[in-house]
C-alpha cells in the first residue's frame, strides 16, 4: 500500500504528495528513461581497450533529444512564422585529453589489438568528448542554449581508450574525427501535427590543453608560442609582435583553454616570486639556486599558513598540488596573494580580471579586451623585464584580442573544464566496476 509521508518538508510540496499519493516513478520507469538518454545500443562498440560511438550517431541522438525537449517552442516558432518546417544548426565543441592518474589493476587484457607493440596500460586514459552548446534556427531563433557549458552533465564521450597521450595519438585522433565531420549528414526530426525540423552540425575543436595545441600546430617546443612561433626570449619585446611574429589565422580558432590558463598563470606568479631576489629568468649556479629554494620554501609556508593552500607540492603519480581550485582561491584573494609573493597588486589583480573574463560564457568586446591586455603587458615589462613571461601569458596578453575576435562563441563556452571533470568521473566509474568485478 501507499504510505503517507509525515516529514515536515512535505508541507511545501504539491497537494498530491501531502495527500500520500505515490507520485514518484518506479525504478523500472527510471531505468527505461536512462536508456533513452544514450545512443542506440547497436551503435556502441566496446572492447577491452576502447569504447566508441560514431560521431553521426552521437550528434543525431543529441539533436533528437534537444528537439524533444523543446518541441513546444519549435511548434510555437513555426506558428509565428507560418511554416511547418524549419532548419537549424547545432553548434558543439569537441576535443581530447589524456589522463595518467587512472587506477592500474592486477589484470591482463585477453585480446590485445595487433597494432599495439606492447600490452595496453589501463593507468592511462585518452578521451575524446563532444559538448553541445547551442541549437539555433537559421532565421536566428535560439531553440536551446547550454546555460552551463562547462558542466560535466553536457560533456558526451565520443571515444575512450586505454592509451598514453602522445603527439602521434593526438594527430591520428584529430584526423579521424575530422574525417567523420566531413561526412556528417543533416538530420530531419519529425514533430507531431506535421511539423519537422532539419538540423545540420557545426563543430569547433577547442576542448584541448596546451600540450594538444602544441601537437596539432607542430610547435617544436612547449615553451614557444603555438600561434606565432616566437621563442620565450622574444616574449618581453612587444615590438616584435607588430612586425616579426604574428599569429597565424588558422590557429586562432583553437581558443584559450581557460582552466589551464588559470593554473599556468597561477604558477607564473609563483615562479616569478621565487626569483625576485636574484632577478634572473634562470637560476644558474649554487648560490642562486639556493636563494630560489629558500624563497620557494618561504612562499610555500606562507601560503599554507595564511591561505590554507598547498602550492608546488609533488603529487603521487604525476603533477603537483597546483590545480584549478588552488588557483581560483589564490586569485580570489588577490591582495593577500600578491602580498605573500611580493608582487605588484595591480598586476595580480589584472591577471585575475583576465581569468574571470575568459571564463564567463558571455560575449567579449575584443577591442577593449585587447587594450586591457596591452596595458597589463606593458605594466609587466616595466616591473619585471628580467623574467620572460610564460607561453600562456604571452598567448593571452599578445594574441588575446585576435583569439576573441576569431571565436565563434564566448571563450568561456568553449573551454576544456567539462572534459577534465569527465575524466575524473570515468576514473571513478572504472574503480567502481573493478571493485564489483573483484567481489
Amino acid at each position: 500500500g501507499v504510505q503517507t509521508c509525515a516529514l515536515p518538508i512535505c508541507s511545501n510540496l504539491s497537494e498530491d504528495c501531502r495527500l500520500g499519493w505515490n507520485i514518484n516513478p518506479s525504478y523500472a520507469k527510471v531505468s527505461e528513461a536512462k536508456k533513452l538518454c544514450r545512443p542506440p545500443r547497436g551503435d556502441l562498440t566496446v572492447t577491452e581497450q576502447a569504447a566508441w560511438v560514431p560521431l553521426q550517431s552521437l550528434l543525431n541522438h543529441t539533436a533528437s533529444r534537444l528537439v524533444e525537449l523543446q518541441e513546444e517552442y519549435i511548434k510555437t516558432m513555426h506558428q509565428r512564422k507560418g511554416v511547418v518546417t524549419s532548419t537549424a544548426i547545432l553548434t558543439c565543441t569537441w576535443g581530447f585529453d589524456g589522463s595518467s592518474s587512472q587506477s592500474n589493476y592486477k589484470q591482463r587484457f585477453q585480446n590485445v589489438e595487433e597494432q599495439h607493440t606492447s600490452p595496453p596500460d589501463d593507468s592511462s586514459l585518452f578521451a575524446t568528448t563532444v559538448i553541445p552548446l547551442k541549437l539555433e534556427s537559421t532565421s536566428g531563433d535560439i531553440i536551446w542554449m547550454n546555460q552551463t557549458p562547462q558542466s560535466v552533465r553536457f560533456c558526451r564521450p565520443l571515444h575512450l581508450r586505454f592509451a598514453k597521450e602522445t603527439a602521434d595519438l593526438i594527430l591520428n585522433e584529430k584526423a579521424a574525427v575530422e574525417a567523420e565531420i566531413t561526412k556528417l549528414l543533416e538530420l530531419i526530426v519529425d514533430i507531431e501535427d506535421g511539423h519537422s525540423i532539419q538540423i545540420s552540425y557545426n563543430l569547433h575543436l577547442t576542448v584541448i590543453d596546451g600540450k594538444v595545441l602544441s601537437a596539432i600546430t607542430n610547435t617544436p617546443s612547449s615553451q614557444s608560442c603555438p600561434l606565432c612561433g616566437a621563442p620565450p626570449s622574444s616574449f618581453n619585446n612587444l615590438a616584435n609582435f607588430q612586425t616579426k611574429y604574428q599569429a597565424q589565422d588558422d590557429r586562432l580558432k583553437y581558443g584559450i583553454s581557460p582552466l589551464h590558463a588559470k593554473i599556468r598563470l597561477f604558477e607564473f606568479c609563483l615562479h616569478l616570486s621565487y626569483k625576485l631576489e636574484i632577478k634572473c629568468w634562470q637560476a644558474r649556479g649554487p648560490i642562486k639556486q639556493r636563494a630560489v629554494q629558500e624563497k620557494k620554501q618561504a612562499v610555500q609556508d606562507m601560503m599554507k599558513q595564511r591561505m590554507g593552500l598547498l602550492v608546488d607540492v609533488p603529487k603521487q603519480g604525476s603533477g603537483t598540488s597546483n590545480d584549478g581550485n588552488t588557483a581560483r582561491r589564490a586569485f580570489e584573494q588577490y591582495s593577500l596573494f600578491a602580498s605573500i609573493l611580493g608582487l605588484d597588486e595591480d598586476f595580480v589583480k589584472g591577471l585575475r580580471t583576465l581569468l574571470i573574463t575568459i571564463s564567463l560564457p558571455l560575449p567579449i568586446n575584443h577591442v577593449a579586451f585587447g587594450e586591457f591586455c596591452r596595458r597589463l603587458a606593458e605594466l609587466y615589462i616595466k616591473l619585471y623585464p628580467w623574467f620572460y613571461m610564460p607561453v600562456t601569458a604571452h598567448k593571452i596578453l599578445v594574441h588575446g584580442e585576435s583569439i576573441v575576435a576569431a571565436s565563434a562563441l564566448p571563450l568561456g563556452s568553449m573551454g576544456e573544464e567539462a572534459a577534465e571533470s569527465r575524466n575524473k568521473k570515468i576514473g571513478r566509474a572504472q574503480s567502481e566496476l573493478q571493485s564489483h568485478h573483484d567481489l
